[in-house]
């Protein structure tokens, strides 16, 4: 016969998957009370949930920029200021995390792009090439890329 726990008020048979789906269950209506919150505009959830998943949405920029990386810290704010400034209803933990990892994602990749972008713009402008001649000289390269691939098809 199955041993009886008392969980949080409630009781649950001692089976571990029965626990750890209580156990899931509360913390999802905790992510979807945040969540709610924070599109309403709560300062307070906000930072309940920074300091909950900081270290995820870190780690994610981390994984999209490589370890070295100096944006990693640059893109894990702009993540965060995305998260405040559009929050999002979610109804699980599950769902949180996926989208905190697109945030951090979509901010890293930006970031990054943009870093590029301007590292391109000045070597142009070190090598004495004009705007307009290096924009002529990326669609040149792109047509040139798509006419290898069509090639290859």
């Amino acid at each position: 016969m199955a041993l009886a726990r008392i969980a949080i008020g409630v009781r649950v048979d001692s089976d571990p998957d029965e626990l750890a789906a209580h156990d899931r269950a509360q913390r999802d209506a905790a992510v979807g009370a945040e969540t709610r919150s924070m599109v309403a505009g709560d300062p307070a959830a906000l930072a309940v949930v920074f300091d909950r998943y900081y270290a995820l949405v870190l780690g994610e920029c981390r994984r999209r920029l490589g370890p070295q990386s100096p944006l990693i810290e640059d893109a894990t704010q702009e993540a965060w200021l995305r998260v405040a400034r559009r929050p999002v209803l979610c109804h699980s933990e599950g769902q949180l995390l996926a989208w905190l990892r697109a945030v951090a994602m979509s901010a890293s990749i930006d970031l990054l792009r943009s870093e590029l972008a301007r590292r391109s713009r000045e070597r142009a402008k070190s090598l004495g090439v004009g705007e307009r001649a290096l924009e002529s000289a990326i669609r040149r390269a792109k047509s040139r890329a798509r006419a290898l691939l069509e090639e290859t098809r």
